[in-house]
């Protein structure tokens, strides 16, 4: 790469080196050396996720053995059971103001080891909905009468759902509606999990919190020198169905943290992608109020950094799937230039027991906003992008790593 000093007026190149030392921390995105072996693919079956009448983006494959896909679309919320190959089977519900209809902004779909299904709804009056095993609609929980207001489940929140003799937990990764994202109290006085424990009626008998976030170096290390490099502080969540170990990664760092059922740590696991991010940052607490400059700030960190989207926890091994960071001159400046950036989704393996690492560039038919929902140890399901065609597919994927 030049110098910006030969590619700029002497006057401007001054002045990016003034932003750079005020607002962000510069550098550039690129490859770097990584303890991942790179893996192959190969597509074994497609699914459509549309038909005459509808068309879905959203999925959820956790009974695909059962021939079940949970599928979806936004904001219309149509919730629909499909078979395997993608054949409406049934409407389960949908958003509307009848008894059952959904009334969030989006939805989280978990089925419990009884085949009950939980829907948690975020939004501004966040919930969540029970339906029995045929999918009946049984009961809508309020989560503000439980928890407190501050404490919401949003569009990047995750969940998933734990069966006991005494009933059921959902535990939800939150956000906080008092501070902003780019606030420092938020990382010093929140913290990043809640469970709910549910008694066999679906009363909710009580709430918890874990993992505040000032219990992370990262974070205290952040707040320390006053540097925010990353957009959102909310966790992406899974669970071992076998072990029962929590696993949790959040945008903050390249750490993949395993936990047990109280919560105590087990491991922590130091993802190595291929690529570098440019580690955009601005200080704690700096406001943005032009709106231009704060979106441009929200594609830097989203864009050139590492951006961890999803992740999924099946025998033994955990997915990832993160976006290839862009170089400088490749980053969205407003949203007409953000819709026609592809970005390249990166599909990354751990072993959970060896610490082995393994990845692949997705090509541009993968969607970067996909969910990585896995199957077994080697076949993965990612969804199509709907930015290089309007028909949806959902791809099982076999994986090469070993």
């Amino acid at each position: 790469m030049k110098p910006i000093q030969s590619l700029l007026p002497k006057a401007l190149a001054a002045s990016m080196v003034l932003l750079c030392a005020i607002n962000f921390s510069c550098g550039h995105a690129g490859k770097k050396p990584s303890d991942a072996r790179e893996m192959t693919f190969k597509v074994t079956d497609s699914i459509p996720l549309y038909n005459d009448s509808l068309s879905f983006r959203f999925f959820d494959v956790s009974r695909f053995s059962k021939d079940s896909i949970l599928a979806f679309q936004h904001p219309a919320l149509n919730l629909s059971l499909l078979d395997r190959k993608g054949v409406f089977r049934k409407n389960i519900s949908k958003k509307g103001d009848l008894l059952g209809q959904f009334i969030g902004t989006f939805l989280q779909p978990n089925f419990s080891a009884d085949g009950y299904l939980f829907v948690v709804e975020d939004g501004n009056t966040p919930c969540i909905s029970v339906f029995d095993p045929d999918l009946k609609f049984v009961k809508r929980i309020y989560l503000n009468e439980y928890i407190d207001y501050d404490y919401v489940p949003t569009l990047q929140s995750t969940s998933f759902v734990e069966k006991n003799n005494q009933g059921t937990k959902i535990f939800l990764s939150t956000n906080t509606t008092q501070y902003g994202f780019s606030s420092a109290e938020l990382y010093k006085r929140t913290s990043s999990i809640i469970e709910i424990d549910l008694d066999k009626d679906f009363n909710v008998k009580g709430k918890k919190r874990f993992l505040p976030y000032q219990s992370f170096e990262k974070i205290r290390s952040a707040l320390s020198e006053n540097k925010k490099d990353w957009d959102s502080p909310v966790a992406q969540l899974a669970a071992d169905p076998i072990t029962r170990s929590r696993y949790v990664k959040y945008e903050f760092d390249d750490n993949l943290y395993a936990y047990d059922q109280n919560w105590h740590l087990l491991r922590t696991y130091h993802v190595s992608p291929p690529y570098s991010g440019a580690g955009y940052g601005i200080p704690f607490n700096q406001g943005i109020s032009d709106p231009q400059k704060s979106m441009e700030t929200d594609f830097k960190w989203r864009y050139a950094n590492i951006y961890y989207y999803s992740m999924d926890v099946r025998d033994g091994k955990a997915f990832l799937l993160y976006w290839k960071p862009l170089p400088a001159d490749g980053i969205p400046k407003n949203q007409f230039e953000e819709n026609k950036v592809l970005v390249t989704p990166v599909l990354h393996i751990i072993d959970l027991k060896t610490g082995k690492q393994f990845y692949t560039n997705l090509p541009g038919k993968f969607s970067p906003y996909s969910h990585v929902a896995a199957l077994n140890r080697k076949e993965v399901m990612i969804s199509g992008n709907s930015k290089t065609s309007e028909d949806i597919q959902l791809y099982k994927l076999r994986l090469a790593y070993e």
